[in-house]
């Protein structure tokens, strides 16, 4: 009997922890991604620029009210030598949204928050909800920075 209960008991933690829980221990797969965007970074003069942080991030709601409404999904990642980058945006549901796109430059002093250098919001993007089956969307932006 106490060899049955061992068994059950294993087995009801193993099968537990292949769909990762935080019951379990185990930290919950990340949210399959939303929305995929590229593009480009240029200055004035129509140069690409490298190294820039590229900021994504999906409002829900209309993009005139974006800063009042709650942030469902966004990543950050930086322009490669050619002055291009390409992410997948996360989300946690299936909306259309806002994307606020922006281009920041880092501060050397770990204190001073990143400098916004370009903004764009694109209205009415349609993210992809977890459950979906519908084919992921794709999104180019161009971002001029001074």
């Amino acid at each position: 009997m106490l060899k049955t209960i061992l068994i059950t008991s294993v087995a009801l933690l193993a099968s537990a922890c292949l769909t990762p829980t935080e019951a379990c221990g185990c930290s919950p797969a990340p949210p399959p991604p939303a929305l995929f965007v590229e593009g480009e970074v240029r200055d004035a003069q129509g140069a690409t620029v490298s190294g820039m942080i590229v900021q994504a991030v999906a409002y829900a709601g209309t993009c005139t009210a974006a800063d009042s409404v709650t942030a469902i999904g966004g990543r950050n990642t930086v322009t490669n030598s050619a002055g291009r980058f390409q992410m997948h945006v996360d989300g946690s549901k299936a909306a259309n949204a806002c994307l606020r796109m922006r281009a920041l430059r880092a501060s050397s002093n770990m204190n001073t928050p990143a400098t916004v250098l370009a903004q764009r919001e694109i209205a009415n993007v349609r993210l992809r909800g977890p459950a979906s089956t519908a084919k992921l969307d794709s999104l180019s932006v161009a971002l001029s920075v001074p």
